[in-house]
C-alpha cells in the first residue's frame, strides 16, 4: 500500500467538525425550546393556582 493511498483514505477533519458544530447548533436550539416551554409551563401553572381556570393558556 502506498503511502498517498493510505493518507487519502481518512476524510478531512474539518467534516468532522462540521458536523460537530451542526449537532451542537442543533443540541443547543432544542435546549433553548425547553427552557422556553417550562418558563411558559410554570407561568401558566402559577396563573392557575392563583386564578383558576382560564383560557390565556
Amino acid at each position: 500500500m502506498s503511502r498517498s493511498s493510505f493518507f487519502s483514505s481518512f476524510k478531512p477533519a474539518g467534516s468532522l467538525l462540521r458536523t460537530s458544530k451542526t449537532v451542537e447548533a442543533q443540541v443547543e436550539s432544542f435546549l433553548s425550546t425547553v427552557v422556553e416551554s417550562g418558563q411558559i409551563f410554570s407561568k401558566a401553572f402559577d396563573a392557575y393556582l392563583s386564578e383558576g381556570a382560564s383560557t390565556d393558556f
